[in-house]
């Protein structure tokens, strides 16, 4: 992935962690779904398709059976819908029939990224949501230039760029840009213009028809909820309701308040560890300690060597203030990684980055794998970048406690893309009365509460959940998943939900050392008791 889009543009933290989160989950459904399923399919499901949707194997990337009981289906769209004799593009969809017998709409589940096939997530919500799959079908659309469906990717191993000065790394990202989109539009001569927002809602209206559905609810994540949005203004008519977690709204305009709002989530962390005794205690200062050396860092940036933590390759790696907050960024996506990020700030602050880099890197696996990089930098530049010129908005960068790169190479990634060619009506908030629940976790560092709020102003029947402890996605956290189920069997009541059970999420212990919280507190009663 190009470096500028990844660490300053990239919305979606994947769902799955790789090719091991999905063995786990898979590993995890065999005591849930009896392994001998038959299911009967809805019958309108089966008499109302497309001549152009076709039986397809469902593979992973190393040709396996990807779930056991999927049904995978290839449609062939436009990739130009006014062009005739255009280029086509084959549409990977995968369907999970329901369990039993059903008359009930299904989920149809859009990822993010942008530039994530949905298709990853298959494994991990058959097994969150398996109430639902009881009777209802999920649906899988690898989004146009993703996964399986055309995709636009780019093959760039971002480490050994590590250490270059942010003025060589920008020149060198967009030299490898550049590369990528001159290889592939002369092998696959497609056409950056088509692959935005609405032309993925238009394809995914075409497979709901396809499949025979007259009704759908949709689950949107991250830059997901921005199809679903633009899909509930133009077909939403179809949509029985509408599960919205991470809310990116267009007026988001990535990547003009990424530093905010990952400030923002910093902030509620340092927050969190001064009310936490164990923490304030090892860590005292904190805030101010790191806010201190990033100014050392803006002033004397210094280079280190470093070992990745899942190879062990070392890599000289170069660091100033952006690159540390980038990295800082990245690791909030997570809840289960953010309880060891105070020890590793208070390292960095005393010089010792090993921590620090250890967490971000496989962190950059996890999220490298799976983005069809161009395809992603295509939305971004006609959508985000778009609305930036169209309504220029100043952000007071005074008191942030990141510095992330400016927008500069952004900028120059997008001068490589043809011009937006989106009207302005696209760019309006979304007026929708279709029942809608929204989710925000309060402390997601790219789309916290505050954009789910703007776009909840437009949504007439809709419920906007914060979750106190969630970080990005907290579709599968506590007791959501629950939620999420009384919703998809009443969503007319969606105002009236009852949703106080996120209370009860509490987050996790900070790790004082690397023995974790709970290994000191044990360690601390056994020392005591042996003297």
């Amino acid at each position: 992935m190009q470096l500028t889009s990844l660490l300053s543009t990239c919305v979606l933290r994947r769902l799955t962690t790789g090719k091991i989160a999905r063995f786990i989950a898979c590993a995890a459904l065999l005591n849930v779904l009896p392994t001998h399923a038959q299911t009967t399919l809805h019958p309108q499901n089966q008499t109302h398709t497309s001549a152009a949707l076709t039986n397809t194997p469902c593979i992973d990337d190393s040709n396996a059976v990807d779930v056991f009981g999927a049904q995978c289906y290839s449609l062939t769209v436009a990739e130009n819908p006014q062009a005739a004799n255009g280029r086509n593009l084959d549409l990977h969809i995968t369907r999970l029939p329901a369990l039993q017998e059903t008359q009930k709409p299904p989920l149809f589940f859009i990822a993010g990224g942008p530039g994530q096939a949905s298709s990853d997530l298959l494994a991990v919500f058959r097994h969150e949501f398996s109430g639902l799959l009881v009777d209802h079908d999920f649906v899988f659309v690898d989004q146009r230039g993703t996964g399986h469906s055309a995709p636009l990717n780019c093959d760039t191993d971002l480490l050994p760029l590590a250490a270059l000065s942010p003025d060589a790394l920008e020149a060198k990202a967009i030299e490898n840009l550049k590369a990528c989109i001159t290889e592939t539009t002369a092998t696959t001569k497609a056409d950056f213009r088509y692959y935005t927002t609405p032309y993925a809602v238009a394809d995914l209206h075409q497979v709901r028809q396809a499949l025979g559905y007259d009704s759908i609810f949709l689950w949107g994540g991250s830059y997901g909820t921005r199809v679903v949005l633009d899909y509930l203004r133009r077909h939403g008519d179809t949509v029985a309701g509408a599960i919205l977690d991470g809310i990116a709204p267009i007026a988001i305009q990535l990547p003009t308040f990424a530093e905010r709002d990952g400030s923002r989530a910093l902030a509620a962390v340092f927050q969190r560890c001064e009310s936490a005794p164990q923490c304030r205690a090892a860590f005292p200062d904190l805030s101010a300690r790191w806010q201190q050396h990033l100014q050392k860092l803006s002033d004397a940036p210094t280079a280190v060597e470093l070992k990745h933590a899942r190879t062990q390759e070392a890599h000289t790696v170069y660091v100033n203030e952006q690159v540390v907050s980038a990295w800082v960024r990245l690791i909030m996506y997570s809840r289960n990684i953010v309880p060891i990020l105070p020890l590793a700030l208070d390292r960095a602050t005393q010089g010792d980055y090993s921590l620090l880099f250890s967490v971000y890197s496989v962190g950059l696996d996890s999220m490298a794998e799976g983005i069809s990089e161009l395809m992603q930098t295509a939305v971004l530049c006609a959508e985000d970048a778009r609305y930036s010129q169209l309504y220029p908005t100043q952000v007071d960068d005074a008191g942030h406690l990141l510095r992330l790169p400016t927008r500069n190479g952004f900028d120059k990634s997008c001068a490589l893309f043809p011009a937006s060619t989106l009207t302005t009506e696209y760019f309006a908030p979304v007026k929708s009365d279709v029942p809608s629940l929204l989710l925000s976790g309060q402390l997601d560092p790219v789309t916290p509460p505050s954009w789910g709020d703007e776009a909840g102003q437009t949504l007439s029947r809709s419920q906007h959940v914060i979750v106190n402890n969630g970080h990005h996605i907290v579709s599968r956290l506590g007791c959501v998943p629950a939620i999420i189920e009384r919703f998809v069997a009443a969503p007319n009541a969606v105002e009236k939900l009852d949703t106080g059970c996120v209370e009860n999420i509490a987050p996790p212990h900070f790790f004082i050392d690397a023995a974790g919280p709970t290994m000191q507190k044990t360690l601390d009663a056994a020392g005591a008791a042996h003297d």
